[in-house]
């Protein structure tokens, strides 16, 4: 089994522009998200998945010095710049990991009990759980926002690239799927378990504004750049 992991990101933000190449505890945020991940079992080679506008020039070298592929595509057509970047790699991966750019403390070991959790269940999707899944059962506890792992294969990707042109699913690369609970085998990944500490379906680990990348920088000037997210959540 091979993996493709994809990291979605780009300089332009209406909130915190350059987000991405921010510093925190002497490395970019994407430097440290990529650091994090990288000690996955499953994580093999990463494509940052970048815009054609000037401004994502800083993100290709970034891509270039850290060993990462990358494309470049559509600044709004984010489903599409993911399908058309996984289909310019030339080697063949029957998996993709989906990364966001703006969660610089995504946990690789959460990254790799999502994966066997897809495996297992044979899903189209799977991500851990958290409050932006409004059709998932109610009962199952959920993540913070800002921490999340993706997983489908890259013919879910093509799936939706070819049956959605909602302006909204486009810009929102998975939102067709969690929508369409009818027509996708959806996997959701809760906190329980080994990660019942980490369940907080009111936190938020994401960075779109100043104090949230602040509040990064804390967590990580604090407790080190390896820290997990159990550890985060439970404040242990």
């Amino acid at each position: 089994m091979s993996y493709l992991t994809v990291i979605v990101a780009r300089m332009g933000s209406s909130r915190l522009p350059g987000k991405g190449l921010m510093e925190v505890a002497g490395r970019s945020m994407l430097g440290l998200l990529v650091d994090r991940v990288r000690k996955s079992r499953y994580v093999e080679d990463i494509l940052l998945l970048t815009t054609t506008l000037e401004e994502d020039d800083r993100l290709v070298e970034f891509a270039d010095n850290e060993g990462l592929l990358y494309f470049r595509g559509s600044a709004d057509d984010v489903l599409g710049r993911i399908d058309a970047g996984i289909s310019s790699v030339e080697k063949t991966y029957q998996q993709v990991i989906e990364i966001l750019g703006d969660n610089p403390l995504t946990d690789p070991e959460l990254v790799d009990d999502v994966v066997e959790f897809h495996l297992a269940g044979g899903f189209d999707y799977s991500a851990n759980l958290t409050r932006e899944y409004a059709s998932a059962p109610a009962e199952l506890p959920r993540f913070p926002v800002g921490v999340r792992v993706q997983v489908s294969p890259p013919e879910t990707f093509r799936r939706c690239a070819r049956e959605t042109a909602d302006p909204v699913h486009r810009e929102h690369a998975t939102s067709y799927i969690a929508e369409n609970p009818d027509l996708f085998r959806i996997g959701y990944f809760p906190a329980s378990g080994k990660w019942a500490e980490a369940a907080n379906e009111d936190g938020f680990y994401a960075v779109n504004t100043r104090e949230q990348l602040e509040e990064i920088r804390d967590i990580v000037n604090l407790r080190g750049a390896d820290v997990g997210l159990r550890e985060v959540v439970s404040g242990r």
